[in-house]
């Protein structure tokens, strides 16, 4: 008996589970909307009816009319990423049997094969409940969404993988059809919690699952849904029956004011979705005796536009930014490029970064060091100083200059004199050659094969001055006196080039060089 009592509850349990599943599936499922500032994009919408529709894309005049989705089951509810490069969708693709199931995707908004299937088609939820109307957040991070996880309609918010999802609202009634502010801090959505649907306004984030700071922005005994914010974030578009047939409207997004009516007309209109710019409404209307997209000025005036002609319906539409496809700029002024800055020096760095005006925005801009900060002159010779950048779009740009650290080489100390005098000296004697590098850099200061001479052309224009100091010595040598902070390499020359002009050349470990011109006698 007790076994069969247990059966009968389980019985009942899955009853009443496959019920709301029923319900949910015959309640319309509705599309989310959210306007990501930027310039005018793709429009996306759908195209048939629930039972066999496909997601569209075309160009903000009706022009380019693209089909994204091929599949014998629904799909329906397109939504843009903020970049403009993907579009979340609803599908009933992979229900099972009778087991009617909504679940959401994400494709990338350009057809680039041609074959119409959703290029790059990821499943991001995965459940034995309906999961529908996504909308992502203004850094595509996240994705908004409704479930009936726990058997009635509740807003939920989600990484946009698909993982960590968090219940937003609790509520007896149905909270549904959630839209995300241009800042991503506040949530949009319906909710017939008062016994009709109305339009409120929530945090994104959420502590209780029960819809933190409730703003409820519209009152009306009619329905009104659809919500959708304009890319500045102060308004929000929705669809009303409160003058007796879906009309287009909007409110201020805090809740103060009174509605205002953009549309009128016998017919249906419905779902707003703001152009980027937030100067258009897309929306979709049987204004021509059928579903159709329309374009209009978001204050109502004028005359909409008719972007679609069919004799199925055409519906739902999302208005996406144009894709970033402009990688960031970057200045570099210092180090400049081809730059020589002595051992020790404190130079720095100053760069910056910016993204093409209506872009995606900069996300990263970085330096070796910070901008602002030392570079690197510990080590002398040749260094590289790379910058960096990236939006958020995912435009990539680098720059780097060249620049060298270099000894601070002051010049010749007596009795040897710079260019351009010529030295005369008795060939055969050893020479004190003289000079600084600021500080002991130790002995190991030339570069391979150096110093070295050769003979050049005498210049009977060149100032000349003697020599006043002379050594004996065997051979060449180098020391570092720390009293004067001075080197004395001691040149021994050669006898035979009396009669000669020659140029002694000093290369540095540091690739410098430093000449100085000798007349032999």
């Amino acid at each position: 008996m007790a076994k069969t009592d247990h059966f009968m509850r389980l019985l009942v349990m899955t009853a009443a589970a496959l019920t709301a599943l029923l319900l949910l599936v015959v309640t319309a499922a509705k599309p989310a909307g959210a306007a990501f500032p930027g310039k005018n994009g793709k429009i996306t919408f759908v195209r048939g009816v629930d039972n066999n529709s496909e997601i569209y894309g075309m160009d903000g005049d009706g022009s380019d009319q693209t089909r994204l989705t091929n599949n014998l089951d629904f799909d329906t509810l397109p939504a843009f990423s903020p970049d403009g490069r993907h579009v979340a969708f609803t599908s009933r693709r992979d229900s099972v049997g009778s087991q009617v199931n909504d679940e959401i995707y994400v494709m990338d908004a350009a057809d680039r094969d041609g074959d119409g299937k959703g290029d790059n088609l990821i499943r991001i939820t995965n459940s034995l409940v309906n999961e529908f109307q996504p909308a992502f957040s203004p850094d595509g991070d996240r994705i908004a969404f409704t479930s009936n996880q726990t058997g009635n309609n509740e807003v939920y918010v989600m990484d946009a993988d698909g993982t960590d999802q968090i219940r937003l609202t609790n509520n007896v009634a149905r909270d549904a059809r959630p839209a995300f502010s241009p800042d991503g801090n506040r949530l949009a959505f319906t909710s017939n919690r008062t016994g009709n649907d109305e339009i409120y306004v929530m945090d994104a984030a959420d502590g209780d699952g029960k819809g933190d700071n409730l703003v409820r922005l519209t009152n009306n005994p009619t329905a009104d849904t659809f919500a959708n914010f304009s890319p500045d974030g102060k308004k929000v578009a929705f669809t009303s029956r409160r003058d007796g047939n879906d009309e287009l409207y909007v409110v201020s997004s805090d809740g103060t004011g009174a509605p205002i009516r953009l549309t009128n007309n016998p017919a249906v209109d419905e779902f707003p979705a703001f152009s980027p710019d937030g100067k258009q409404l897309a929306f979709d209307s049987s204004r021509g005796g059928n579903s159709e997209i329309y374009v209009m000025n978001s204050d109502g005036s004028g005359t909409p536009t008719r972007l679609t002609n069919n004799l199925v319906s055409d519906s739902k539409p999302d208005w996406g930014p144009l894709p970033d496809t402009t990688p960031p700029h970057i200045t570099l002024t210092t180090p400049a490029d081809g730059a020589a800055y002595n051992l020790g020096q404190q130079v720095n760095a100053e760069y910056s970064c910016q993204d093409e005006m209506g872009g995606s925005g900069l996300a990263s801009c970085v330096g070796t060091v910070p901008n602002g900060t030392p570079i690197d002159t510990a080590t002398v010779g040749s260094k590289t100083f790379p910058v960096e950048a990236a939006d958020n779009a995912g435009n990539t740009a680098s720059k780097s200059h060249a620049y060298r650290v270099v000894y601070d080489f002051g010049g010749f100390f007596s009795p040897v004199d710079d260019l351009p005098t010529f030295n005369t000296v008795k060939a055969g004697r050893a020479i004190p050659v003289k000079f600084s590098l600021g500080g002991d850099q130790g002995l190991d200061i030339f570069a391979e094969g150096y110093p070295r001479s050769g003979t050049i052309p005498a210049d009977p224009d060149a100032p000349l001055d003697a020599i006043e100091q002379t050594e004996t010595a065997g051979e060449s040598s180098l020391s570092y006196d720390p009293t004067t902070d001075q080197y004395t390499y001691v040149w021994k020359t050669d006898k035979a080039w009396a009669g000669q002009t020659r140029q002694l050349v000093l290369k540095l470990d540091d690739g410098s060089e430093h000449t100085a011109n000798f007349e032999f006698n």
